[in-house]
């Protein structure tokens, strides 16, 4: 046998799955990410905490402040 036929040979056993495979290039439709609503993750929470507690302490700064001028409108006059 020479090369020529050992060649032939093996062309004709390998039959389709000679054929180069082709990809698509279509691209599908975008992937979503699911939401979760009305859990907070434990960071939004300890912000909102805080928050909380700054509003509480601003409003106890005011009313001792008003108190201590109330305190001294009282005795000035």
């Amino acid at each position: 046998m020479d090369f020529h036929r050992i060649l032939m040979v093996a062309s004709e056993q390998q039959g389709l799955s000679a054929v180069p495979k082709r990809y698509s290039l279509a691209v599908g439709p975008p992937k979503k990410d699911p939401k979760v609503k009305g859990v907070h993750s434990a960071a939004v929470q300890a912000f909102l905490k805080r928050q909380e507690e700054e509003q509480k302490r601003k409003a106890l700064e005011e009313k001792r402040k008003k108190e201590e001028l109330l305190a001294k409108r009282g005795v000035e006059t």
